[in-house]
Order: C-alpha cells, then sequence, then structure tokens
C-alpha cells in the first residue's frame, strides 16, 4: 500500500503530490540570483522584494507547474529558493505560497 499522499502508477512509480518547498544553500562565492533557476525554468525572470530583500520570481515545469522564488539573505551567504507545485493555475496553494513569500522578513 501507498503512503499517504502518494500517487502510484502502473509501473510501481509513486511521486509526492504537489507541494510547497524551501530550499536553503549556501552562497559563498555570492553568485547572482539567476545562477539558481533550474535547467526545466522559464527565460522570463521578474524582480520583486521579500523582505526587504532583492528577489526573482520565476516559473519552471516538470511533473507539476510551478512558480519560483529565489532571494539572498542579507549577508549573501545563503540562498533561499521557495517553489509551489501546482496542477491547475486557480489552486488555492498557490495563494497561501505567495502569503508566505509576502509575509517573509530578515532580522
Amino acid at each position: 500500500m501507498a503512503a499517504a499522499g502518494l500517487r502510484r502508477y502502473s509501473k510501481g512509480i509513486t511521486e509526492l503530490p504537489p507541494n510547497i518547498t524551501v530550499q536553503v544553500f549556501e552562497n559563498p562565492d555570492q553568485r547572482p540570483l539567476t545562477d539558481w533557476k533550474s535547467e526545466l525554468s522559464s527565460p522570463d525572470v521578474q524582480p520583486l522584494q521579500v523582505g526587504e530583500q532583492e528577489a526573482i520570481a520565476f516559473s519552471s515545469t516538470g511533473l507539476y507547474e510551478h512558480d519560483n522564488v529565489v532571494v539572498s539573505t542579507p549577508d549573501g551567504k545563503y540562498v533561499l529558493r521557495f517553489s509551489v507545485g501546482y496542477f491547475d493555475a486557480n489552486d488555492p496553494m498557490r495563494q497561501d505560497f505567495q502569503d508566505i513569500v509576502s509575509s517573509l522578513t530578515f532580522q
């Protein structure tokens, strides 16, 4: 039996449902934010502010469509990548994602 929330396909492959993820990367060389996009990302990048920090937003595709936001910590030592996957553009999880990202602050 598959774990709760996993989908099982005919070949036994399982996957997690769309979700919101946060990844933290060390950035000792202070690489630009665009370096943290994946190969599946859209070339279109929109600048924005997150917690008074410069950030970028972009979409990507794969198993699901994704909204992504990448922001550096104020000291530049870390890069945070926030992502939400969704099946449908009207998925309420996309609004939850925006609420989370817009509520971020750095101290």
